[in-house]
């Protein structure tokens, strides 16, 4: 899960032009802040991906040394292609919304605060009020930080006897596949906002 704090790259990115005050250079030096904009998600989403998927390759590698010494067997790789696929699409878009919402605000601090507190505790809060509400019981599932934790969990047994406190720790039950379709779009919301209010407010 210490992958995850590598979001602090996206907003970095963005606000260490106001922090510093090197926004006024960026916007006379640069024929187009939209190119700014789309380089620093660009650079700091890969980079962040490409390090959490290092790490977790390693993990892997890892755990399949120890498996092998035990003379346990191996897990197929197949079977691990479908949550690594999602775990590196989650992993791009983590920054890529931490930017999204820097340039909103302009401030680095508020979007590090949301982006610990929301997903772990308010989201969940949030969720079980919603719940109560009439018909409304299913929508806490689709908010975007459940919806991105469901997609982590690809791989599901019906017949896992932990299933059910999986599914509570998760906070979701939908299917991973819309889980990821789910967050990729409200990260596309932000990341546009963003795109927005950078490219049209002035440097200071």
């Amino acid at each position: 899960m210490s992958a995850f704090i590598l979001f602090v790259l996206g907003a970095t990115a963005v606000a260490s032009e106001y922090s510093h005050r090197t926004a006024r250079t960026t916007f006379l030096t640069l024929s187009s802040r939209r190119t700014a904009y789309l380089a620093k998600i660009t650079v700091t989403s890969v980079a962040a991906t490409g390090i959490a998927l290092f790490s977790a390759l390693l993990g892997l590698l890892v755990g399949g040394v120890i498996l092998a010494c035990r003379g346990d067997s191996l897990p197929e790789i197949a079977a691990l292609a479908p949550p690594m696929a999602s775990f590196a699409v989650v992993m791009l878009c983590w920054p890529a919304l931490a930017a999204g919402l820097t340039a909103l605000v302009r401030h680095r601090v508020p979007v590090l605060v949301f982006l610990l507190l929301w997903p772990l505790v308010l989201e969940r809060l949030a969720g079980l009020l919603i719940g109560k509400l009439p018909g409304l019981g299913s929508l806490p599932d689709y908010l975007p930080f459940a919806a991105a934790r469901a997609a982590l969990h690809c791989v599901r047994e019906e017949n896992d006897p932990d299933a059910g406190f999986t599914n509570a720790l998760l906070g979701s039950d939908i299917h991973p596949a819309l889980g990821l379709v789910i967050f990729c779009i409200f990260t596309a919301a932000i990341v546009i906002g963003g795109g927005f209010s950078y490219c049209r407010r002035e440097a200071s």
